[in-house]
């Protein structure tokens, strides 16, 4: 576990209050509330619409090579994807629901220290 998930579950279990004795039912209450604030953490969005492309293309390359867009944004040749980086942007704010929990704050990370990066 990284430093997120275990400051994370510390604040989960602190706030977590369970009046049982039985670790079986403290261990499922502590189980769920720790998926329901992955959930609620998840639901952030992410917004790369601020970036520059060869950071967006980078960034997907990383997370998304399969993705059309990321393969073709640069190639004349498919014009539904030549250039468009308002669909860049849609594909990367979308796919990015459905990372796994470890890549997705790799990829919400790797956004804020471009983004910091930029703002200097």
């Amino acid at each position: 576990m990284n430093r997120i998930e275990v400051d994370r579950r510390t604040a989960v279990i602190a706030s977590l209050t369970v009046k049982s004795k039985k670790k079986r039912i403290r261990q499922k209450a502590l189980k769920k509330a720790l998926q329901e604030s992955g959930v609620q953490h998840r639901r952030e969005s992410v917004s790369v619409s601020d970036l520059p492309v060869t950071v967006l293309l980078q960034i997907g390359k990383s997370f998304f090579k399969e993705e059309q867009v990321v393969k073709h944004y640069y190639q004349a040749g498919k014009p539904e994807f030549y250039k468009n980086k308002s669909l860049l942007c849609e594909v990367l704010e979308t796919k990015v629901e459905q990372l796994p929990e470890a890549q997705w704050f790799a990829f919400k990370e790797e956004i804020s220290r471009q983004k910091a990066k930029r703002s200097r």
